[in-house]
């Protein structure tokens, strides 16, 4: 039985803490590392805003939500990338790590990792790098077909 995405969410959470290095939690970090960003607050509607509403939907495991929100701005800002991406791996590792007893949380936590790098893949199908990740997240799910067929998809790009 597959759990809620909201029973999940700390889970989801968790994962996004877990980031190596990565201080994605903190938006208004991310963000201000950006040279000629502003410590104020985001305008509305503004790529900055769109990102911190991403990061608090993915922090409440609302992963279709927060891919909705950041779209847009895929094909013009490689932050929106960036937490797509870092958000993937996130889930992906947290993934890899749980327990084999937790099959649920393991599955959902692919899931959301699958749902991540297919929609960075979607405005930048040439991310080899991306797609290996994927054809990871497929082999972990059991989707043989698809991991293999994504890992040929890397293998001709280079």
């Amino acid at each position: 039985m597959r759990k809620p995405v909201s029973a999940l969410a700390p889970l989801f959470a968790a994962s996004l803490l877990c980031l190596s290095g990565t201080a994605l939690m903190s938006a208004e970090h991310l963000l201000a590392s950006q040279p000629g960003i502003a410590a104020e607050a985001p305008v509305p509607g503004s790529v900055e805003s769109d990102l911190n509403a991403a990061v608090d939907l993915l922090l409440q495991g609302e992963v279709e939500n927060a891919v909705a929100v950041v779209r847009p701005h895929l094909s013009r800002d490689a932050r929106a990338v960036d937490l797509l991406f870092e958000a993937g791996l996130a889930m992906l590792g947290s993934a890899e790590a749980t327990h084999p007893s937790q099959a649920a949380v393991r599955e959902a936590l692919l899931d959301a990792s699958i749902t991540l790098f297919r929609a960075i893949l979607a405005e930048h199908p040439d991310f080899v790098r991306v797609r290996l990740d994927l054809a990871r997240a497929f082999f972990l799910r059991g989707r043989d077909g698809l991991a293999r067929r994504h890992f040929n998809l890397a293998l001709a790009a280079n």
